[in-house]
C-alpha cells in the first residue's frame, strides 16, 4: 500500500490597515492611558498623598491590619496607633503555633480586645491555647453566641478566669486613638 506525501505549502497572509485606522488605534490607546493615569488623581483613595489630615509618610493615626494565615479559618489582628490590639478570631486548634509566631514577630503580648466572630471551630479553635498561655494577656473577650453544643466552646466562654460577654447589638468600644469599635449584630 503506498502512503500518500502530503505537500506543505506555506500560507501567505496579507496584512493591511489603512492609514485612518492606525490613527484611530493610537489615539483610542493615548485615552485609555491617560485615563489610567488619571484615576488617582481624580479618585485617590488608599493614596496617602492626597490624605491631607495626614500627609504621606505620616503614620501616627495609622491602622495596622493584619491576616494571619491559618489555613481554612479566619485570625485577623488590627493594631491600633496607641499601641492596642484587635484580634478577632483564632482559626482552628492546629493554628495556634502560627498565631503565636505571628504575635511574637510582631511583639504583641496584650490583646486588649478579643473577639469570637461565631462558635465555629475554625474561628476559636486555637483560642484556648492562646487565652491559657502566660505569655499573653487578654483584657476583654467577646463571643457571638453564648449557647453552642460544643463542650470546648462552652467551656472556653463560661471560664470565669476569660470573662467572655456577648454585645449588645450597635455597642460601641471607644479607642484611645479615636477610632472605635461597633459590634453591628
Amino acid at each position: 500500500m503506498a502512503r500518500s506525501r502530503s505537500v506543505h505549502r506555506p500560507v501567505k497572509v496579507h496584512f493591511s490597515i489603512s492609514v485612518t485606522r492606525l490613527i484611530v488605534c493610537l489615539v483610542l490607546l493615548a485615552v485609555v492611558a491617560g485615563v489610567y493615569l488619571a484615576i488617582p488623581y481624580f479618585y485617590p483613595f488608599g493614596n496617602p498623598s492626597f490624605d491631607t489630615d495626614h500627609p504621606a509618610g505620616d503614620e501616627t493615626n495609622a491602622l495596622v491590619f493584619h491576616t494571619v494565615d491559618v489555613g481554612q479559618g479566619d485570625c485577623t489582628i488590627v493594631q491600633f496607633p496607641d499601641d492596642k490590639v484587635l484580634m478577632i478570631d483564632a482559626g482552628k486548634p492546629t493554628a495556634y503555633a502560627k498565631i503565636i509566631a505571628y504575635l511574637e514577630n510582631l511583639n504583641i503580648t496584650t490583646i486588649d480586645w478579643f473577639v469570637i466572630s461565631h462558635p465555629d471551630d475554625d474561628h476559636y479553635g486555637a483560642a484556648p491555647k492562646l487565652l491559657a498561655n502566660a505569655n499573653l494577656t487578654f483584657k476583654q473577650n467577646y463571643c457571638s453566641h453564648l449557647q453552642k453544643d460544643n463542650q470546648t466552646y462552652q467551656t472556653m466562654i463560661t471560664n470565669p478566669a476569660y470573662a467572655f460577654r456577648q454585645p449588645e447589638d450597635g455597642e460601641v468600644i471607644d479607642t484611645d486613638a479615636g477610632y472605635v469599635i461597633t459590634f453591628v449584630s
